[in-house]
């Protein structure tokens, strides 16, 4: 299994200049700006065909390549340069986006279609992509009994092969920490086996499968299988509803 080393991206109150973007990672630190994507007519028309679904490979490669280029340069892209030069055989990259406040919605671009022009898209390099908003509430205490419970989804929805290979990966990974966690195993979710699993008190929840907005281009949703195998839309606020009161951490 390979490890993830982080390359922190943080991006600060926005001036005239743009979003002031800080970077920290093995290859040293860095500092410069982001230009707002809302000034940059082409983007805003290859954004629109997502949300319209009226998009192909050549456009997802230029909203790549576009945000790319926004956000790693001169000093920035040197410091991410030399964090992939030093990475090991057995590791891979992850860029944690560290999010001001005010600038939130810098936090909705698609940053998972990022596209290196001299390696191509970064989800094909395996680069992991996390967002995190600082949060003013407390942070409230998670504390638990062991051995923690997780429950391990699956909506075969497309590839079978490829669901069932990251399932055996999951749970061989897991399998390192012996007795301090317990692997529930439901290889074909639906709503009903969800919202029956949800009383078991889990404390994690892992989904493998597909998701999708909504043709409003806004609301999310995952795919989910129904009683016949066929496809089930779940919305995010129908998930929510689903989790709401459940014992789940993660």
């Amino acid at each position: 299994m390979a490890s993830y080393i982080n390359f922190e991206i943080i991006i600060n109150t926005p001036s005239e200049a743009g979003y002031h973007v800080a970077v920290t990672g093995p290859g040293g630190e860095a500092f410069g700006t982001l230009a707002s994507m809302t000034e940059d007519p082409e983007y805003q028309q290859l954004i629109r065909g997502i949300a319209r679904l009226d998009t192909d490979d050549l456009n997802l490669t230029n909203i790549g390549m576009r945000l790319f280029r926004a956000l790693f340069q001169e000093a920035i892209k040197d410091a991410y340069i030399r964090t992939q030069g030093l990475l090991k055989p057995d590791q891979r990259l992850r860029l944690v986006f560290s999010i001001s406040a005010s600038a939130s919605s810098i936090a909705g671009l698609p940053w998972e279609f990022l596209y290196d022009p001299d390696q191509g898209p970064l989800a094909l390099l395996d680069v992991s992509v996390v967002r995190y908003l600082p949060q003013q509430a407390p942070i409230p205490t998670l504390r638990t009994q062991l051995p923690l419970r997780v429950l391990l989804t699956a909506a075969q929805t497309g590839s079978s092969l490829q669901v069932e290979r990251e399932l055996r990966e999951i749970q061989a990974a897991l399998q390192t920490l012996g007795t301090n966690i317990s692997v529930t195993v439901e290889p074909h979710v639906t709503v009903a086996i969800l919202r029956d699993r949800l009383r078991e008190d889990f404390h994690i929840w892992h989904f493998v499968g597909h998701g999708s907005f909504h043709r409003d281009g806004i609301t999310g949703q995952l795919s989910f299988e129904d009683a016949t195998g066929d496809i089930r839309s779940v919305s995010a606020p129908e998930l929510g509803v689903l989790l709401k009161g459940s014992s789940i951490r993660l």
